[in-house]
């Protein structure tokens, strides 16, 4: 069973059936279990049939209006060969309102992982928030040690296009957060994480800091999150374990071990060009460089790709190469592809 709820209440104001947005005055739940599932297949329990991606506009204003909303003992279990834990969440309380009439304000305390959660959130102006433009989110969060705090501009909610992130992460331990996400293997340390956006000709966004042992600098500039045609990424990246992110995203079978990311990539219209990419990791220098012009297929593409290291061997299960000689290794080529590929 997907989920269960022992007592629903709402409230509606009838007349808004009408005239539209619906108005719940009031709604009240009490006693919810939710089971997330994710088989190895990355099939989804809940999604059902007939919820395939539509390519409706978006939305000018809300469907439907929550006045006031009270959640009590709320169980969420969310379950995925990817992690090494389920991750369970518990609501003891929810409460969502809007005492000054001039924001929406939002409660939540219970837990998550086994460690106390409290959660606030703001959105206003409210008149603005009906008509999902202009809107202000603000986020303060405490989970176990470790506080999120910030906020973010939405021009347009909808469809947001450059919104304005200000957000901050931090904590003594990187090891609490990843034990409440059931996740292993990703080091330990103090975090500070910052993520941040302005509104320039191009939209530009930072993510810096440290996630224990896990270091990021990437900077990324684009015309908007509307459009991927003018992109560029440069990035960063350097942890103690490559193999267990890689499984995060479902590829499985690379070394867990440190690693080194440098990349510079930029993205014009269907033009790809990398300028940098290297991974150095178990012992070897993995570097690719070149021109994809019609991302993402590959004709007329020019490849570069160097690679040398101390031994195969940590590769065999990413390669599917078995019983590989020991000893140091060396491989270079060019990959040119015709305009039909």
């Amino acid at each position: 069973t997907f989920a269960n709820v022992f007592n629903l209440h709402a409230v509606i104001d009838t007349w808004s059936l009408w005239k539209g947005p619906v108005l719940i005055r009031q709604l009240e739940i009490d006693d919810l279990t939710v089971k997330l599932l994710q088989n190895e297949d990355e099939q989804v329990n809940w999604a059902f049939e007939g919820m395939a991606a539509t390519t409706a506009e978006p939305a000018e204003s809300l469907p439907f209006l929550l006045e006031s909303v009270s959640v009590h003992d709320a169980y969420i279990d969310f379950n995925s060969p990817r992690l090494d834990q389920p991750v369970v969440a518990i609501i003891e309380r929810f409460e969502q309102s809007s005492p000054d009439g001039q924001s929406v304000q939002a409660v939540a305390e219970g837990s998550l992982g086994g460690r106390p959660m409290q959660l606030e959130l703001s959105a206003g102006p409210r008149e603005r928030l009906l008509q999902g433009q202009d809107v202000t989110l603000e986020i303060d969060g405490d989970f176990g040690n470790i506080s999120l705090a910030g906020s973010v501009e939405f021009e347009n909610l909808w469809q947001p296009v450059k919104p304005l992130v200000d957000l901050e992460l931090a904590g003594p331990d990187f090891r609490e957060l990843t034990d409440m996400l059931g996740i292993e293997g990703l080091g330990s340390g103090a975090m500070a994480l910052s993520v941040n956006s302005e509104r320039n000709e191009a939209f530009e966004t930072q993510v810096k800091g440290s996630l224990g042992d896990n270091s990021l600098d990437r900077h990324a500039g684009m015309e908007s999150l509307a459009s991927l045609s003018g992109v560029s990424v440069e990035a960063q990246i350097d942890g103690p374990n490559f193999g267990r992110l890689a499984r995060l995203t479902g590829n499985e079978g690379w070394p867990e071990q440190p690693f080194e990311i440098a990349t510079r990539i930029q993205r014009s219209g269907q033009a790809l060009e990398v300028e940098e990419f290297g991974l150095v990791l178990a012992g070897a220098t993995i570097e690719l460089a070149g021109d994809v012009p019609g991302f993402p297929e590959l004709a007329g593409s020019q490849l570069s790709l160097r690679i040398n290291g101390t031994d195969l061997a940590p590769f065999s299960a990413v390669t599917g190469l078995q019983d590989l000689p020991p000893g140091a290794f060396s491989l270079a080529g060019d990959v040119n592809t015709n305009a039909e590929g």
